[in-house]
C-alpha cells in the first residue's frame, strides 16, 4: 500500500466518523422535537411502554378504548371492554343458549364422560324402552342426581325419547331441547 492510500483511508474513516456523529446528533434533535406527537406515542404505546408524558411521571392518562355498539341488531346498549361484543343483557341471553344447547349435547358439567360412558353401557345392556316396548335412547335415573341418586344400574331405566318427555312433563320438569339429562 502507497502512503497515499493510508492519506486516503483516513480522510474516508474520518468523513464517516463525522457523518456518523452528524447523524447521531441529528437523530437525537429529531427524537426531541417529535417526542410529544401522537405517532410516537402510538409507538411507545404498542411497545408496551407509558408514553412520553404517560402516567408514571404524572402525564395524562392515556384514553380507554371507546365503547361499542351491541352485536345484536336493533339493540342501542353500548359495550365496554376489548374482546367483547354483546352488551350484559344479550350476553346473559347467550350464556343461557349455550348451557342449553351443552346440555342438550350431553356435555354438562353434572354429566360429564364417565355419564356418558355408563350411559352408553346401560343402554346397550337394555335396548329395549322400560315402558313402551320401543328402542331406547335414555338412561334414566329413578330417583334424581340431584336428590342423591346415583348411577348404578340399580337407579337407572332405559326410555325412549318420548317416553322420557312424558315422564319429566308429568313431574313438572324442565328439559332443555332435545329431550336429554335427568
Amino acid at each position: 500500500m502507497r502512503p497515499s492510500d493510508l492519506r486516503n483511508l483516513a480522510t474516508i474513516a474520518t468523513l464517516i466518523i463525522t457523518t456518523l456523529a452528524t447523524f447521531t446528533t441529528l437523530t437525537t434533535i429529531l427524537a426531541v422535537k417529535v417526542a410529544n406527537t401522537p405517532i410516537v406515542a402510538r409507538l411507545h404505546c404498542c411497545r408496551n411502554m407509558p408514553p412520553p408524558g404517560g402516567t408514571e411521571k404524572g402525564g395524562a392518562p392515556m384514553p380507554r378504548r371507546p365503547a361499542r355498539p351491541c352485536s345484536v341488531p336493533g339493540c342501542p346498549n353500548l359495550v365496554k371492554g376489548s374482546g367483547r361484543r354483546l352488551c350484559p343483557e344479550h350476553q346473559a341471553e347467550a350464556w343461557r343458549k349455550e348451557s342449553q344447547t351443552r346440555r342438550a349435547q350431553g356435555r354438562d358439567s353434572q354429566y360429564g364422560r364417565e355419564w356418558a360412558q355408563v350411559s352408553a353401557r346401560f343402554l346397550r345392556a337394555h335396548p329395549i324402552c322400560a315402558h313402551c316396548g320401543g328402542a331406547s335412547e335414555i338412561a334414566h335415573h329413578v330417583l334424581a342426581r340431584e336428590a342423591g341418586g346415583a348411577d348404578d344400574p340399580a337407579n337407572l331405566i332405559a326410555l325412549c325419547r318420548s317416553c322420557h318427555s312424558r315422564l319429566h312433563a308429568r313431574r313438572g320438569d324442565s328439559l332443555p331441547p332435545g329431550g336429554k339429562g335427568r
